[in-house]
């Protein structure tokens, strides 16, 4: 399931599929079961054999596979809008990736973990992940908290974790700079969430003690 926020963090709607589903595939590789990609995670221990089981992925039938939601954030949105005519290989190759993800399975050579960095007056970490696509591109994305539309109910709400993709470099030598734009546009949404969070805390005291005239 994916999911299309911006970079606030704050849901916008559900896309639909990046890839043109009339586009005939190239692929003739005998498509996996969730079990049987599941299984082949669990053993995945170098690149050759995840680009084998990555071409086996169905990314129009994610049925049974998808544990995790992936949170698509505008920035990462607005990379596959540019590059979905002009090279959709490689929007299917960062597709596949994030169904594999979205398994819950994460071998090292699908899942890097990349050095957390402090940001805000409080020095809180940001904890990023990387995905190779190919020897020059990569997927970074963390784990966020987020609304949860499959988990809520009329009567309540209910968040979880969710894979927010923040973007596709192509460029492993500009990999140090998106990491550092990825944390400012992360930094930037913590503190509206902060921000967000106050002023609905203050909302609630003014309705609670009698309506806006009175004194908090």
């Amino acid at each position: 399931k994916y999911i299309l926020t911006e970079d606030d963090g704050e849901e916008q709607q559900k896309p639909e599929d990046v890839v043109d589903k009339s586009a005939p595939s190239k692929s003739k590789t005998r498509v996996l079961s969730s079990e049987e990609v599941m299984e082949a995670l669990d053993n995945c221990e170098s690149e050759d054999a995840l680009v084998t089981l990555e071409s086996g992925v169905d990314i129009f039938n994610q049925d049974g596979m998808s544990t995790w939601t992936i949170d698509i954030t505008e920035t990462a949105h607005k990379w596959f809008k540019r590059h979905l005519k002009k090279d959709r290989v490689l929007c299917e190759r960062v597709i596949r990736r994030l169904t594999l993800l979205s398994t819950g399975r994460w071998p090292y050579v699908l899942c890097k973990p990349l050095k957390a960095k402090p940001f805000g007056q409080h020095g809180r970490k940001i904890h990023l992940y990387e995905t190779k696509i190919d020897a020059a591109s990569r997927i970074i994305w963390e784990v966020a908290i987020a609304f949860s539309p499959r988990r809520s109910t009329l009567q309540q709400n209910f968040c979880e974790q969710v894979i927010r993709v923040w973007d596709v470099v192509l460029d492993h030598d500009n990999l140090s700079r998106a990491i550092d734009q990825t944390i400012d546009r992360i930094s930037k949404s913590h503190l509206r969430g902060e921000d967000c969070a106050i002023y609905a805390e203050l909302d609630k005291k003014k309705d609670d003690e009698g309506g806006p005239g009175q004194s908090l």
